[in-house]
C-alpha cells in the first residue's frame, strides 16, 4: 500500500516568513519545544525498564509511565494521554491488539511503536489494521533496534511512523 505524499505550494510569502511549510512543534512556557510523552506498555520488568531507560535517555522524550497488564495500559493511556505508546504485543489480560482496538479513536494524536518478539504475518497485519505507526522487532541485533527506534524523531515520507522501523516481511503485507 503505497501512500503519496501531497505538494504544499506556498504562491506569496509573507516578509520574514519562510516560502515552506513549518512543521507544527509544541513549545513548552520556554519557547524549547516540548519533550514526547512516552508510556511504555510491557510485561517483562527488566525490559520495560530498560526501554524506559532509553527513552527518559533521549533529550526529547521522557517516559510518563508504564504498565504491566493490558487494562492498566488502557486505563493510564486515557489518563495520562501520551504522544508515544510503546507496545508489547503478548500481554497478560488484554493483549496489544486488543489494548488498541478498545483505545480505538480515543487518542488520535497518540502514536504507537510496537516493540515485540512476535512478528507472524496475521499478528503484523491485525496490527497494521490497528492503526500502529511502527515496529521494532525485540529479537532484532540490539544495533539494529536502536537504529530502527529513536524516540521523538519524525520523518517525512511515503510510510506514516514516528520512528524509521525495519520493513515488514513481504507476506506481512500480502
Amino acid at each position: 500500500m503505497k501512500t503519496s505524499l501531497r505538494k504544499i505550494r506556498v504562491t506569496r510569502p509573507s516578509a520574514g516568513v519562510p516560502s515552506y511549510p513549518q512543521p507544527f512543534k509544541p513549545s513548552g512556557t520556554d519557547g524549547v519545544p516540548a519533550k514526547k510523552r512516552v508510556l511504555v506498555v510491557e510485561d517483562q520488568s527488566a525490559v520495560c525498564d530498560l526501554v524506559s531507560e532509553m527513552v527518559q535517555s533521549h533529550p526529547r522524550c521522557v517516559a510518563v509511565g508504564t504498565a504491566s497488564d493490558g487494562l492498566s495500559a488502557i486505563e493510564l493511556a486515557l489518563r495520562l494521554k501520551p504522544d508515544i505508546l510503546v507496545l508489547d504485543v503478548i500481554m497478560p489480560g488484554v493483549g496489544g491488539i486488543e489494548i488498541l482496538r478498545r483505545l480505538g479513536g480515543s487518542l488520535p494524536a497518540m502514536k504507537v511503536l510496537v516493540f515485540s518478539g512476535k512478528q507472524e504475518p496475521h499478528i503484523v497485519r491485525a496490527l497494521m489494521q490497528a492503526g500502529i505507526h511502527g515496529f521494532v522487532n525485540k529479537n532484532a541485533r540490539p544495533s539494529r533496534r536502536s537504529r530502527s527506534a529513536t524516540p521523538g524523531s519524525t520523518r517525512t515520507s511515503a510510510a506514516p511512523s514516528a520512528w524509521p522501523w525495519p520493513p515488514l516481511p513481504s507476506s506481512a503485507t500480502a
